[in-house]
């Protein structure tokens, strides 16, 4: 499952990196869709990835419904492999989505791309503190902005069974900074008509939204030239 089609490339890349696998992708922006789906049909592999219209909150619903009404069915399909590419603000409602319709498998993958810039404080919560999860956060350079960093996560998830430990709910501290995040969204979108976002400003804020995250001890791996050795996970 990809949320955020845009032009296409991600599905395409999936299906020919892995050929037996099928991808349903979901786009808000019908112009981006026909765009998609033409480039998705000249790759030759409209077979594999289904483009679906429409906002993830009502894709989501919809898809788990389908599943559900699906014949001679005993175990319903579900996702093993999610990447949340949208809105940064709509990335924890849409994981809790998948959770509760049973359409995210356990062991399934799921990768959340620019969660530290503009930034998904309250989703990187969820994966990191939620229980259900074994995250692992990256520090990348953001693409045509050199010198300043953005982050994504990659989580593996693992259901809790209901006796297991209410997991903590998010400080005050993580609002604001999903109110912060979100501004900063719509002064990016705004730059047709407003002063959008400068490169100087979109690195202060990646630095700032870096250090509130590391209080609440949420911080991307150290890059690999700076590691002792492989990767372990306790």
């Amino acid at each position: 499952l990809e949320v955020g089609t845009y032009c296409g490339f991600s599905a395409i890349s999936f299906v020919i990196s892995r050929p037996r696998c099928q991808v349903v992708s979901i786009e808000a922006e019908p112009a981006r869709v026909a765009i998609a789906r033409s480039l998705v049909a000249f790759a030759g592999v409209s077979h594999l990835v289904e483009v679906c219209t429409g906002h993830s909150q009502d894709v989501l619903p919809w898809l788990a419904a389908k599943a559900d009404a699906r014949p001679g069915s005993l175990a319903k399909p579900g996702f093993n492999a999610v990447f949340l590419d949208q809105c940064g603000g709509r990335f924890g409602s849409d994981l809790r989505v998948l959770e509760a319709s049973g359409l995210l498998t356990p062991g399934a993958v799921v990768v959340a791309d620019n969660v530290l810039k503009p930034g998904a404080p309250a989703y990187l919560w969820h994966v990191v503190y939620g229980g259900s999860y074994e995250t692992e956060i990256v520090s990348v350079e953001e693409f045509a902005m050199p010198g300043t960093e953005d982050w994504m996560s990659v989580s593996r998830y693992w259901p809790v069974t209901w006796d297991a430990q209410a997991a903590p709910p998010p400080p005050s501290v993580v609002r604001r900074l999903e109110w912060e995040a979100d501004r900063m969204r719509m002064r990016a979108q705004d730059s047709v008509s407003g002063p959008g976002v400068s490169f100087a400003d979109w690195a202060a804020f990646s630095e700032r939204m870096r250090a509130s995250l590391a209080e609440l001890g949420i911080s991307p791996r150290p890059p690999i030239a700076d590691r002792a050795g492989p990767a372990t996970r306790e």
